[in-house]
């Protein structure tokens, strides 16, 4: 899975914006996330820190929904 970075752009730039319901889209399968997902976790938090502490709701739920399916590697690469 790769996100444009238009697509990413726009999503950072307003946690309101339309790119968000693609990206969790292209993030979930049938209710499990996608193990590629787990790269996003890096954008997500700096994209969250951009954002009002209102705001961050959904960045912060799709950063948890990605980390519990992750695997143990994953989630101590990207835990810095």
């Amino acid at each position: 899975m790769i996100f444009s970075s238009e697509l990413l752009d726009s999503a950072a730039a307003d946690p309101a914006s339309p790119a968000w319901s693609l990206i969790w889209h292209e993030s979930c399968h049938q209710g499990t996330f996608d193990p590629a997902s787990v790269a996003l976790l890096p954008w997500l938090a700096r994209t969250c820190a951009s954002f009002a502490p209102e705001r961050r709701d959904g960045v912060v739920a799709l950063a948890g929904f990605i980390a519990v399916d992750a695997t143990d590697a994953d989630r101590a690469a990207y835990s810095q």
